[in-house]
């Protein structure tokens, strides 16, 4: 515990079982195991994340267990969506966001806002992005074997994930596997002004770049704008959140910000894409400022993997 004492960045999780008989060790370990996420499950209920999370339902609950989440994919429960990348001028397919849904036993179907932040801070969040990662891998392995004009397939991943160690080693690992060139996997990632003194999630981003890998770095507003990742970080394209789309057509300062964002990004030959995008009158202004590429309703929703191919792979 000596260890502990002056540390304040980590948490502990126990559970115990005290038994006077005689009992295989196992057993006694898996009682003492089961206690553990029971009182996982009752913090996390009665505290709450963010004003996010006002109800955290048991079978959400229940992704602390990472054994249950391991069953979870395996049983296929988690899904992974595609959302289309345009580019602004043509609005001819650009690439792809691979998306994950949880299909709950309820039926509902949950998206990650509901359910990243509470893998994130149980440290199981590394599950279900390799799991992503890996199913992609799969999917473009299939795609090349019947010889189909791919684009790259961006893949989210936890700033968690990217703490632990050999990250980079592990992801180059999957793209081997399945022989998967490495400029049709982007790796995207969420940069926020917290991570400013991170060096170990600084570490892995450059020694991603320097692998082969391109870098996405997602959710870029005027909440999150970090201007010193422009210097301090070498990737490939920023991604403009939302929250700027949303109020891009009615107000000249936020159109004067992504201006002046895109323009920087121009000279220091990084690629702009757009979130977000729902009306005409966004595609208008972004097309303006020559934007490279932008998601949204507008042009597609999410889609499932069947109808992603249908509708944009196996119609070319």
């Amino acid at each position: 515990t000596n260890a502990f004492m002056h540390m304040s960045d980590f948490s502990v999780s126990v559970g115990a079982h005290w038994t006077n008989k005689e009992e295989p060790l196992d057993k006694i370990l898996g009682i003492a195991d089961q206690r553990m996420y029971q009182d996982k499950k009752t913090y996390y209920r009665n505290k709450p994340l963010t004003d996010r999370y006002r109800s955290l339902t048991d079978d959400l609950l229940n992704l602390c267990n990472p054994v249950v989440l391991e069953e979870l994919i395996r049983t296929n429960n988690f899904q992974v969506y595609y959302q289309p990348k345009f580019s602004t001028k043509s609005r001819k397919l650009a690439g792809a966001e691979a998306l994950v849904r949880y299909f709950k036993s309820s039926g509902v179907v949950e998206t990650p806002s509901q359910f990243v932040r509470l893998l994130e801070s149980t440290h199981s969040i590394s599950q279900l992005d390799f799991f992503v990662l890996e199913d992609v891998c799969q999917q473009i392995s299939k795609w090349m074997e019947q010889s189909i004009e791919l684009v790259p397939i961006s893949v989210n991943f936890s700033k968690d994930t990217l703490r632990q160690s050999n990250m980079v080693n592990k992801i180059s690992d999957l793209l081997d596997k399945y022989q998967v060139p490495l400029n049709l996997i982007e790796i995207e990632v969420t940069e926020t002004l917290e991570d400013t003194k991170e060096e170990i999630f600084y570490n892995t981003l450059r020694d991603l770049k320097q692998h082969g890998f391109n870098i996405a770095i997602d959710d870029f507003g005027i909440r999150h704008a970090n201007l010193n990742l422009l210097i301090d970080v070498d990737f490939n394209t920023l991604k403009i959140d939302k929250s700027i789309t949303d109020s891009i057509y009615k107000s000249s300062k936020t159109r004067r910000f992504l201006a002046s964002i895109t323009n920087i990004c121009r000279e220091l030959n990084i690629s702009i894409t757009v979130e977000g995008v729902e009306t005409e009158d966004q595609m208008d202004v972004i097309n303006k400022l020559q934007c490279n590429n932008v998601q949204g309703y507008l042009l597609s929703h999410p889609l499932p993997l069947h109808d992603f191919e249908s509708q944009y792979l196996f119609n070319q």
